[in-house]
């Protein structure tokens, strides 16, 4: 595999402001080529590999981290908003039931879109 076939795909309920936030927008800065500009230590470190895609239910310009707030973050263009009229709860709770269902409508969107990805990474908590 090349590095220019190589595709990740990360997969992640809402994309606020948390721990579980940075820990895949780092993998997914991680996994992008060094900016030319300004990023004085990429000669140092190996290259990583080429490109990523985002796929969330939510992400909000005034709740999230810069690297994803558009239109000057860095991963903004790779953030794809999916299914964000499926509810998060029920009326009598099933935030667990809601959360699997975006998860599941999440994956969906994530490889049918992108079928020849190189691996999927979903966020979820069991």
């Amino acid at each position: 595999m090349t590095k220019e076939s190589f595709h990740v795909v990360f997969i992640h309920l809402d994309l606020g402001i948390g721990g579980a936030e940075s820990l895949v927008l780092n993998l997914a800065k991680a996994t992008l080529p060094p900016e030319a500009e300004g990023d004085h230590d990429a000669k140092e470190s190996p290259e990583p590999s080429g490109r990523i895609s985002i796929y969330t239910t939510h992400c909000s310009p005034t709740h999230c981290y810069d690297e994803v707030r558009p239109p000057r973050g860095r991963l903004s263009p790779h953030v794809h908003v999916r299914g964000s009229w499926i509810p998060r709860r029920l009326r009598l709770g099933g935030t667990a039931l809601c959360s699997a269902l975006r998860m599941l409508y999440l994956t969906h969107c994530a490889a049918r879109d992108h079928p020849d990805a190189s691996v999927f990474v979903l966020d979820v908590l069991p």
